[in-house]
């Protein structure tokens, strides 16, 4: 799934959430701690499939191809 993509009509921010559970939050400054927490489960979310993901994947792909070259 590629950034921001949408199925059948849904945003999605990440590849947990959609654009629509962000909102729900209606997230503020004094928005009470649960609130607080979903939004940032959603930020992590976003960044892990946004980069973090990627790295791992290219990594690994780096870790496979050296022990390709040394077997």
């Amino acid at each position: 799934m590629g950034e921001n993509e949408i199925i059948k009509g849904e945003i999605y921010i990440s590849k947990d959430y959609k654009l629509e559970d962000y909102l729900r939050l209606k997230l503020r400054i004094d928005s009470d701690e649960d609130i607080w927490k979903s939004a940032m489960n959603i930020f992590i979310s976003t960044i892990n499939g946004r980069y973090f993901d990627a790295i791992d994947k290219l990594l690994e792909e780096r870790t496979n191809m050296v022990f390709q070259l040394w077997f």
